[in-house]
């Protein structure tokens, strides 16, 4: 199973903004690593377009056995449709997210507290802060 973290961070919310995330091999080498400055926005947006983007990944490397795993509540809560989205700039990346999903077979999400999401949550900062 191949394992997804992603993370995302403001500094200000709304204020800079970044997301990052890092996907494993099941054998727990890193598959790739990535993040990105994405200009002015709120945490939410910053952590959806962290999820995203690894998703993405997945979806492009034919990856098809993925935990994924994020330390924003909100997030895994609203993708696996147990909170009600109720922003509208959070309702199409909501969307993207679930088209995503669609295209993996076996999927898992999680939330994991911020100590055990370490590695996303650096590359986002770093990502912030260059």
């Amino acid at each position: 199973m191949f394992k997804l973290y992603f993370d995302g961070a403001s500094r200000g919310n709304p204020g800079p903004a970044s997301y990052g995330g890092i996907i494993y091999n099941p054998d727990g080498t890193t598959l790739l690593t990535y993040n990105k400055a994405i200009g002015h926005h709120t945490n939410n947006v910053a952590e959806y377009l962290g999820l995203v983007v690894g998703l993405r990944h997945c979806v492009d490397q034919k990856l098809n056995n993925v935990a994924v795993f994020g330390d924003s509540k909100l997030v895994i809560e609203q993708t696996m449709g147990n909170w009600k989205v109720k922003s509208e700039n959070l309702k199409k990346l909501n969307l993207e997210v679930k088209k995503s999903l669609q295209c993996i077979d076996k999927i898992s999400l999680t939330h994991v507290y911020r100590k055990n999401n370490k590695v996303a949550d650096k590359l986002a900062n770093e990502a912030l802060d260059s």
